[in-house]
């Protein structure tokens, strides 16, 4: 048996192992792995914000897509009239936090399938603005992104680097909020809404909180994203990004930290392992998805648990045949005495 501080020893030192890692990739990689790499800490951000309030709050909100674009045109915009890149990122996360709690309040009257409706048609309607508002976004045709040289480094390595210190950030504050006192009124709202005001919690303003920290989290993924892809345009935020979202939160696991960084790795290798399959691609993830609800209903990050519990009912059946066999063996002893 393995002590909790060797066990906790050994996290602190795989975690430093990891940093470290992420650290020196943009020296020891190449080009491509580097944008691998970012794009996982991109989605993985995203997916967590969205976990937030799927897994967390129990509210199915469908406008994370949309907030990305919103992250995404929103710091172009400005960086484009000379903006700096972290005023223009307070901005825009701001805005998004508004714009969340403002597609959270269908939440507070409207459940399940109503809800997603209603806040899938929100995040279309951000996407559609942008393709409309040609004159600023140049429409459907995209528009370049000014790049923001972070140490004067090349444009991968500069949009790596930023990506690392902003997600190194984000999952600290969304770990110590969802692992504390806020995260556990978020399940007790998912969990018991009817009772949550007879014992004085206010469900309707957790909810609202839960749509824009979701919403801040999804916009400033989407500036990243900009950062990275350096061209953008209006239907790289549309259904098919809900998708792979929706599909990474489910493969990784729903209200986990862990399950959201694994669900983001397994959504961005499925698309470059099948990237030749064009637009069957969308198969495999239906697949994939079909896999995980039939057998993993926690997604992935659920079998470790899954395999303590197969040892612990294990150890206890064997210890229950142990105990039995024991038995027997005594009222053997004794008749044979």
């Amino acid at each position: 048996m393995v002590s909790p501080t060797i066990k906790r020893a050994g996290s602190i030192v795989a975690l430093l192992a990891l940093l470290g890692f992420l650290v020196a990739a943009p020296w020891i990689l190449n080009s491509y792995r580097v944008f691998v790499l970012a794009l996982i800490m991109i989605y993985s951000l995203s997916v967590l914000g969205f976990n937030a309030l799927v897994g967390w709050s129990g509210q199915i909100g469908l406008a994370q897509a949309g907030f990305m674009g919103l992250g995404a045109y929103g710091t172009t915009l400005l960086l484009e009239r000379g903006w700096d890149f972290w005023v223009a990122l307070i901005v825009i996360a701001a805005i998004a936090a508004a714009a969340g709690a403002l597609v959270g309040f269908p939440a507070v009257q409207l459940r399940g399938f109503f809800l997603a409706i209603a806040t899938l048609a929100f995040g279309e309607l951000i996407v559609r603005g942008f393709a409309e508002a040609r004159g600023l976004t140049g429409g459907g045709a995209g528009m370049g992104v000014p790049i923001y040289r972070l140490f004067g480094l090349d444009q991968t390595r500069s949009a790596y680097v930023l990506t690392l210190m902003v997600s190194a950030v984000g999952f600290v504050i969304l770990h110590r909020l969802l692992n504390g006192r806020f995260g556990r009124t978020l399940k007790a709202v998912r969990d018991i809404d009817v009772a949550t005001g007879p014992i004085g919690i206010p469900s309707a303003r957790y909810k609202l909180m839960a749509f824009s920290l979701s919403g801040v989290v999804g916009a400033v993924a989407g500036a990243l994203f900009a950062q990275l892809q350096a061209f953008i345009f209006p239907d790289m935020f549309g259904v098919n990004l809900l998708v792979i979202l929706l599909v990474m939160l489910l493969v990784g696991g729903v209200a986990s930290i862990s399950g959201s960084v694994i669900g983001a790795i397994f959504g961005v290798v499925v698309v470059e392992l099948f990237q030749d399959l064009g637009q069957y691609q969308r198969l495999a993830y239906g697949f994939a998805l079909i896999l995980v609800v039939r057998f993993l209903p926690g997604g992935i990050a659920s079998i470790p648990a899954r395999l303590r519990g197969t040892r612990l009912l294990g150890r206890a059946a064997g210890e229950q045949a142990v105990g039995a066999a024991t038995a027997d063996s005594s009222r053997v002893a004794e008749r044979v005495g």
